[in-house]
């Protein structure tokens, strides 16, 4: 799947613009978010969706697989696209909206900052009690 990705980032003539970085440590992983403008996702099966999250914390659109966390967090069309199955050809189409249009691309980027900040401790607790206790 990422030679496939790989393949096709070169394809279209984006062999430099895209990270492909694997694991990296969490002061590696806060400058890449630092440095980066879309979060990917190609995963099939992501359980919950953290990474997504704290991309979008940091305003970053998500394109993911529409499936587990990505598909509970992501909200499409808002904060990110969600994209059936593993076609990277889609996937490429969807990052390919952000590129052409920077209007959408700022929406999605505080979209996506708001709608992460909904997903805290604090607010999980508060619910919670509600929910517990009326």
């Amino acid at each position: 799947e990422r030679a496939d990705l790989e393949r096709l980032a070169g394809e279209l003539g984006l062999g430099e613009a895209v990270c492909f970085s694997g694991s990296v440590s969490q002061s590696e992983l806060e400058r890449l978010y630092a440095e980066s403008h879309v979060y990917v996702s190609a995963a099939l099966n992501e359980p919950f969706g953290l990474a997504p999250l704290e991309a979008m914390s940091h305003g970053l659109p998500v394109v993911a697989v529409n499936s587990g966390g990505p598909a509970e967090t992501v909200l499409d069309r808002e904060t990110g696209f969600l994209i059936e199955g593993g076609d990277p050809q889609v996937l490429a189409g969807a990052l390919s909206v952000f590129f052409g249009d920077p209007d959408l691309y700022g929406r999605y980027s505080e979209n996506a900052r708001k709608h992460a900040g909904l997903f805290n401790w604090n607010k999980t607790m508060e619910t919670l009690a509600i929910g517990l206790y009326g």
